[in-house]
């Protein structure tokens, strides 16, 4: 990876919404399912799983603007 596309999959996540963090980072970080986020975060697992699919787009959509522009 060139130091720009490390960058930008180091800042992406911080630039998504606060729900989409919210249950992304839990399921990175901490190795955690749909329905432990659940339980963690106290949202329905419909809502755990609609936040990560959203986010994980947004994530792969800029990252793959920044690859196919350098």
């Amino acid at each position: 990876m060139t130091p720009v596309t490390v960058q930008v999959a180091t800042d992406a996540p911080a630039g998504l919404p606060a729900p989409r963090r919210r249950v992304l980072f839990p399921a990175f970080h901490q190795d955690l399912t749909h329905a432990e986020t659940a339980r963690r975060t106290g949202l329905p697992p419909g809502t755990v799983r609609a936040h990560a699919r959203r986010g994980l787009l947004r994530l792969r959509r800029r990252t793959d603007a920044v690859r196919y522009a350098l």
